[in-house]
């Protein structure tokens, strides 16, 4: 049985409008939020140039290891916008736990309780993204704005499950 904060469809609608994560987490909790703050918080977090050839190694490297938007950052900005009304925790799952936990059930006691999960992910390139899972039911996950809508739990663990490390390609 499907539980979640909004249907697929209303997520689909979320994704046209271009709903940062920030705004898809405040309106969720039906919390009042600024929307310049917001936007401001939201984009600012991202360094769009993360890729740019710097002639100098050292300044490349620190500014490829200040590009992502990290769960830190996240539940900072949260914090800051809502004066600490609203506040987060981060959970690691690297190195990968033994046994792993049920993701599903842990998932659906937090939604249940009017937690809203986000998970900090390495996806196959070496970004690291923020997903706030909207729903879950007895099989998937439901991500917002993300490549895959759908997901498989056992998908998700091996992101999780990534490690901690700066991807330096050699075209970079």
């Amino acid at each position: 049985e499907f539980l979640g904060f909004y249907t697929i469809e209303e997520e689909k609608k979320l994704e046209k409008d271009g709903k940062t994560l920030i705004e898809r987490i405040l309106k969720v909790l039906e919390y009042q939020y600024g929307e310049e703050e917001v936007e401001k918080r939201g984009r600012n977090g991202l360094n769009l140039n993360s890729r740019k050839n710097y002639e100098n190694l050292p300044v490349y490297l620190l500014n490829r290891s200040k590009n992502d938007y990290t769960a830190e950052k996240l539940i900072g900005d949260i914090e800051d916008i809502t004066k600490n009304e609203v506040t987060g925790r981060f959970f690691s799952f690297y190195p990968n736990k033994q046994p792993q936990p049920n993701l599903l059930k842990w998932l659906r006691n937090f939604i249940e309780n009017g937690c809203i999960p986000v998970v900090t992910m390495k996806k196959y390139d070496d970004n690291w993204c923020n997903e706030m899972v909207y729903g879950v039911d007895s099989n998937n996950m439901y991500l917002s704005n993300t490549d895959f809508d759908v997901v498989d739990p056992n998908v998700i663990h091996y992101f999780l499950n990534s490690p901690r490390v700066l991807l330096i390609k050699r075209e970079d």
